[in-house]
C-alpha cells in the first residue's frame, strides 16, 4: 500500500496546485467562519432553513422538463421502471451465460440504454437471444416497452480488447459503446497507433483527462456526502464520505480508494477523528472507514445541513439521470450516464467505472468530491435541479475530466478547487459485491 501511496501523492500534485488541498487549519477557520457544522442527528440535519441553501445553487435553477414529460416526477417514475427492467435483463443474461459452459461467461449482451425521454428500453445483443433471456424481456414488457437491437460485438468481447488498450502509453480512458459497435478511447497520442492492438474493433476518439477528484464538520453517526481529512507526511488532503454499508452485522462508511491507505486514521472536516481505513483497493477505487455511520446522505449546497434517507441501491444503466453530492462543491443533478464499464488511467488503472456528463454543461463534480455519493432521484423539488426526496444509491465519485472541453466554473465551493461537467464513478453494485455487503438504509 505504501508504494501505491507514493504514486497517489504524485497524482495529487495537480490537486495541490489547484488549491484543493485542504489543511486542518483551513478546515478549522472554515468552521469558525460559520460554514455549517455537520450535526449527525436527523432532527438537527433537517431543521436548517432551505432558503439560504437555494441561494447557493444559482447555477441549478428551475429548468424545463425534457422529453415532453409534464413533470420531473413523471420522468423519474419512467426511469425507475426502465432501470428495474434493465437490471432484470442483466441478471438473466449472466444466469444464461453461467449455464452454458461453451459460452465461458461471454454472453451476447452488448449494452443497455434507458434514456427516459425515449420511454423505451433498448437492449443490444450479439447473436441469438437465449430463450431464458427472451422470457425475461417478455415479462418486463408488461411495465416497460423494450426493443432488442443487433450488436456487432458483445460487451465481454469489447472488454477484452479494452484491457489490452488500457495499458498502452498515453491512454487515459477506454470502454465499450453501449450499442456494441466498438470502443471509445482517450489518448494523449494518436488513435491510429492503437488500431493494431484493437484487433479490428472500431475505435472512436474522445478527449478525456481523468483527475482523481465535505460537508464540513461531520459528527457520529456520519452521513454520506461529509468532508473528511487525510493527514499525510506531505500534507493533508480532502475527500468525501459515500454511503454507510453493512458487512454482516458491522456498519462501515464507503468512500474512494485513492483517498487513503489501510490503517490510515482520518478526521472529520472539523478536526475530530472519524475512524480508521480498511479494505482499500486502488484498482477498484474503494475503501471503508471503520466508524459510526447512518443510512443518510447530505444534500443541497456544500455548506448544507440537510440530509436525506437512503432507500435502496441501483446499478448503472446508460442514458439515465443521476445526482452527485460532494463535500467540496455540493449537490448537482441532471447528470446523464454516458458510458459504463470504462477503464481509466490516473497513473494506474481503475476499472470498471461509469462516466456521466451534465446535460447543460454545468458542474457534475469537483476536486475534493472524491468518494462522495452518486444517487438517482425520485422527485423534483423547489431547490432547483434536484432536491431528491429518497436516495437511490448509485456509486461513489472517483474522478473528473479536466480536459479543456469539460472544465467549467465551480461557483461557490468549500475551498478553491477545479470542477468539470464530466465525472467518473464506481458503481455501487460493484462495491457491495466486492465487500459482500449491503446498503444501509435510512
Amino acid at each position: 500500500m505504501r508504494s501505491r501511496r507514493t504514486a497517489l501523492l504524485l497524482a495529487l500534485v495537480v490537486v495541490t496546485a489547484a488549491g484543493a488541498w485542504v489543511t486542518p487549519a483551513q478546515a478549522g477557520q472554515s468552521a469558525r467562519a460559520g460554514q455549517s457544522a455537520r450535526a449527525g442527528q436527523p432532527a438537527q440535519a433537517d431543521q436548517v432553513a432551505r432558503a439560504g441553501q437555494r441561494a447557493q445553487a444559482g447555477q441549478q435553477g428551475a429548468q424545463a422538463v425534457p422529453g415532453g414529460f409534464a413533470t420531473y416526477e413523471e420522468l423519474f417514475a419512467v426511469q425507475q421502471r426502465m432501470v428495474a427492467a434493465a437490471d432484470a435483463v442483466k441478471t438473466a443474461s449472466r444466469e444464461a451465460a453461467s449455464r452454458e459452459a461453451a459460452s465461458q461467461g461471454n454472453d451476447g449482451l452488448a449494452g443497455l440504454s434507458a434514456k427516459p425521454e425515449r420511454r423505451e428500453l433498448w437492449v443490444y445483443w450479439k447473436g441469438a437471444v437465449p430463450s431464458s433471456v427472451e422470457q425475461t424481456i417478455q415479462a418486463q414488457r408488461g411495465s416497460v416497452p423494450i426493443r432488442v437491437l443487433p450488436a456487432r460485438y458483445s460487451k465481454a468481447e469489447l472488454l477484452k480488447v479494452a484491457e489490452a488498450i488500457a495499458v498502452q502509453p498515453g491512454v487515459t480512458a477506454v470502454g465499450p459503446l453501449a450499442d456494441g459497435s466498438g470502443l471509445t478511447v482517450s489518448t494523449a497520442g494518436s488513435i491510429e497507433a492503437l488500431r493494431g492492438v484493437a484487433a479490428g474493433v472500431p475505435l472512436t476518439a474522445r478527449a478525456r483527462r481523468p483527475v482523481l477528484a465535505s460537508r464540513q464538520n461531520s459528527v457520529a453517526p456520519h452521513y454520506g456526502g461529509a468532508a473528511y481529512i487525510i493527514p499525510t507526511p506531505g500534507g493533508d488532503f480532502f475527500c468525501t464520505t459515500g454511503f454507510a454499508i453493512w458487512q454482516g452485522r458491522i456498519k462501515r462508511m464507503l468512500s474512494a480508494g485513492h483517498c487513503a491507505d489501510n490503517g490510515d486514521t482520518v478526521e472529520s472536516g472539523g478536526g475530530p477523528v472519524m475512524g480508521t481505513v480498511t479494505g482499500d483497493n486502488n484498482t477498484k477505487d474503494t475503501l471503508l472507514i471503520q466508524t459510526s455511520s447512518a443510512g443518510r446522505i447530505y444534500s443541497e449546497a456544500w455548506n448544507s445541513n440537510t440530509s436525506k434517507p437512503v432507500h435502496m441501491a441501483l446499478g448503472a444503466i446508460e442514458d439515465t439521470l443521476v445526482c452527485t453530492s460532494g463535500a467540496m462543491t455540493g449537490e448537482h443533478c441532471k447528470i446523464r450516464i454516458t458510458a459504463t464499464d470504462l477503464i481509466i488511467n490516473v497513473g494506474y488503472l481503475i476499472h470498471p467505472v461509469v462516466e456521466a456528463i451534465h446535460d447543460d454543461g454545468l458542474v457534475a463534480a469537483g476536486l475534493g468530491d472524491s468518494g462522495g455519493p452518486v444517487v438517482a432521484q425520485d422527485s423534483w423539488g423547489p431547490f432547483g435541479a434536484g432536491d431528491f426526496f429518497l436516495v437511490y444509491a448509485m456509486g461513489t465519485i472517483t474522478a473528473i475530466d479536466l480536459s479543456p472541453n469539460a472544465e467549467v466554473p465551480c461557483g461557490q465551493t468549500a475551498f478553491q478547487t477545479e470542477c468539470s461537467s464530466v465525472m467518473f464513478y464506481v458503481d455501487i453494485m460493484d462495491s457491495l459485491a466486492y465487500y459482500s455487503a449491503s446498503i444501509a438504509k435510512g
